[in-house]
């Protein structure tokens, strides 16, 4: 009986614990993970860097979804791009996703006929989430910007 009174409460314990740990969150900085992308991955293109009210208008989304956002676009020569987003909830981060793959569509077209070397950018672009947070990368070298956000432990 002894025994039991003290197993209980450590079990308890211990599995609080766990769900304390599984249910948290990364925090990330929206402007760092950009400006790691910007600095890390090579472009052909300069990127410009856009404020979070230009990205929104951008892609079309409102401060009603958004949290904080970055942005970095190519002079237009490429199809070449970045956005890092952070999204109000889980319905944020869905609808940001879709405004980012409909982009994606229409850029995919805008590139065909205007230069078609960079529709291959646009088909392998990388879309990553990771809790309210969501990064787009628009590269020839798909495989860095792969490695340094799994450094940055995104």
């Amino acid at each position: 009986m002894k025994k039991q009174l003290i197993t209980i409460p450590l079990i308890c314990l211990i599995t609080l614990f766990l769900v304390a740990c599984a249910s948290e969150s990364k925090d990330f900085s929206v402007t760092e993970i950009g400006e790691e992308l910007a600095a890390q991955i090579p472009f052909s293109d300069t990127l410009t860097k856009l404020s979070a009210q230009d990205a929104m208008a951008l892609y079309a989304l409102t401060e009603a979804e958004v949290v904080d956002a970055v942005a970095y676009v190519s002079s237009g020569a490429t199809a070449e791009e970045i956005s890092v987003w952070q999204g109000k909830n889980s319905k944020s981060v869905e609808l940001i996703k879709e405004k980012i793959i409909e982009r994606m569509a229409s850029q995919k077209e805008g590139y065909r006929d205007y230069k078609p070397e960079e529709v291959p950018k646009l088909e392998r672009y990388i879309l990553k989430a990771n809790g309210d947070y969501i990064v787009l990368c628009v590269t020839d070298d798909k495989s860095a910007a792969d490695n340094l956000l799994t450094e940055l432990a995104f």
